[in-house]
């Protein structure tokens, strides 16, 4: 009985027990509803009253004054599951919205995802040419040659879209190849650091030259932004890292040569995975796999050559007395040298003494002075110009 009266209170809302020997009717009615204690058992307020004065309203039988109150009870039961159902319905409206926007912008993504692609497949060295002043042509071809670069081997590292390229009118094939050359580029220690607003300054210097064009400033952005973006990239790609956590203006060099390597797809992929967000679109594609491949691939090698660098030897005691001799012998006639010859001397001696190698144009530099100091005095001083 005590589950067959449960489910006709769930069913019907109320349940009516008939006491037979007092002609009272005792009712359970879901506005004096307080909560339930298992399936069978319930707490609620129950109504006492004689079943001659009971009437009957939308299937309850009740007294009139029970009727008053389950109809307020009905109606705020109405109201409040009408306000649900509108929540409902604009909830469901918000996620019809939200899933049309994601598919537009997922849209318009591909779309803007084959649109670099095809853009990066039809950029050559050619048509970036194309797009130079006389002064960027001359200093771009002087880079191609001198590192050898063509179509199939530019690195698709020179190639990369920042936010703020605009800022840098000059094709960023040309500014990126230059900050390679001249600050990454077969720089040891001591030099293997890169300070971005040095690079700023000789920037700003080359654009007073005719050499580069830049957009100074823009609102509160600036052209620097767009070198900030750019080493955030190499950073991404291993080549060099950030000094700390607090700024992002010093920075280490970790790979200071590329790879020579005949791809232009996998360039073009390096270029396209550091240029934009892409992976969150493109989730599972064969698209996706070919890019993250063709970057894994040249991360390798980027990291192969850090690793493998040639071992250049360190100067041997009798260059480095030679390199002594030679300082000290400047320090005593200082009219054998000018003041930067002088100073050069002095500072690659100083660096030779602690253990770093020079580059081979600060040997070049070094044999030069030694070389003009021997003539001028007629001696021979017996600095070795091949290292063993």
């Amino acid at each position: 009985m005590v589950s067959l009266a449960s489910t006709i209170y769930k069913e019907e809302g109320s349940v009516l027990f008939l006491d037979t020997d007092t002609g009272n009717a005792r009712g359970l009615y879901q506005h004096k509803f307080d909560w339930w204690h298992s399936d069978t058992i319930l707490k609620l307020k129950e109504e006492i009253y004689p079943l001659t004065g009971a009437t009957v309203y939308k299937n309850f039988i009740l007294t009139d004054s029970i009727k008053k109150e389950l109809e307020i009870w009905l109606f705020e039961k109405e109201q409040k599951e009408k306000k649900e159902k509108e929540e409902e319905m604009n909830l469901l409206r918000e996620k019809e919205k939200r899933e049309r926007e994601y598919a537009e912008l997922m849209k318009l993504r591909k779309e803007r995802i084959n649109q670099l692609l095809s853009e990066l497949n039809a950029v050559t060295l050619l048509s970036v040419l194309g797009k130079m002043t006389k002064n960027e042509k001359e200093l771009f071809m002087q880079l191609i040659r001198k590192h050898g670069y063509n179509d199939d081997n530019f690195p698709g590292v020179f190639k990369v879209f920042t936010p703020h390229n605009f800022m840098i009118h000059t094709p960023h094939q040309l500014w990126q190849l230059w900050i390679y050359d001249k600050y990454i580029f077969r720089k040891d220690e001591p030099y293997d650091k890169v300070w971005i607003p040095s690079i700023m300054k000789e920037m700003e210097k080359l654009s007073r030259n005719g050499v580069f064009r830049l957009q100074y400033s823009s609102g509160e952005q600036h052209f620097s932004f767009a070198l900030y973006d750019y080493f955030d990239r190499l950073n991404l790609m291993g080549m060099v890292k950030q000094f700390g956590s607090k700024t992002t203006k010093y920075q280490k060099i970790l790979a200071n040569e590329l790879p020579f390597f005949n791809s232009r797809d996998v360039h073009n992929f390096v270029a396209f995975h550091l240029s934009t967000e892409y992976e969150q679109f493109m989730v599972d594609s064969e698209l996706l796999y070919d890019i993250r491949e063709a970057v894994s691939i040249y991360q390798g090698m980027i990291k192969w050559q850090r690793d493998n660098r040639p071992n250049i030897p360190k100067m041997d005691e009798d260059e480095l007395l030679v390199l002594d001799y030679t300082s000290n012998l400047l320090k005593a006639k200082p009219e054998l040298a000018n003041e930067w010859e002088r100073e050069f001397v002095s500072k690659m001696y100083g660096l030779s003494k602690r253990g770093f190698n020079l580059s081979e144009k600060q040997e070049r530099h070094v044999r030069s002075i030694i070389k003009r100091i021997e003539q001028q005095l007629d001696i021979s001083l017996s600095f070795s110009s091949n290292r063993s």
